[in-house]
């Protein structure tokens, strides 16, 4: 039987933070589930993402938060991240350091939360953990417009680089 720890991302404000805890520790503890166990930290989003996509910062700094608590809890073997926001964007700004998230995450509708296969998904990350991908190519932005990328794999040399 999977034992599950549930650890939350922290909001700005603390008393907030304290209501939602509460809030959402009655509902699990209703469904028989064990409650809230900690919350990740907080960081700052990186400027040079946020004045390009706000919404991108916002899930490049859910990634960071939740690879810190990571590293602090070397005994987690397995992990789900269930979020309204699409942790893609997360991945595509990724630092080393930060672990992939969209392989390891449900991204869950903002009207309806989690559905019944959300949940089927989300138990399938926790029992097979996927392996983290191994990248073949780098992009970078070279302009602020988010379609503009310049890519390159990593076997291709200056003259097999394109734009599109």
């Amino acid at each position: 039987m999977m034992r599950a720890t549930v650890i939350v991302n922290r909001r700005r404000n603390e008393r907030r933070t304290d209501q939602l805890r509460s809030s959402i520790n009655a509902v699990l503890k209703a469904q028989d589930i064990p409650t809230i166990k900690e919350w990740t930290p907080i960081f700052q989003p990186r400027p040079e993402i946020q004045c390009r996509n706000p919404i991108h910062a916002w899930c490049e700094r859910r990634a960071r938060e939740i690879g810190t608590w990571l590293k602090a809890h070397p005994e987690v073997t397995a992990y789900v991240a269930l979020d309204d926001l699409d942790f893609d964007w997360a991945d595509s700004y990724r630092q080393t350091g930060t672990p992939w998230m969209k392989i390891r995450s449900v991204h869950t509708d903002d009207r309806i939360c989690l559905t019944d296969e959300d949940a089927t998904e989300a138990i399938r990350i926790l029992t097979y953990p996927p392996s983290d991908p191994k990248p073949n190519r780098a992009a970078f932005l070279t302009s602020k417009a988010e379609s503009s990328m310049l890519a390159s794999t990593e076997d291709s040399g200056p003259d097999r680089i394109r734009l599109g």
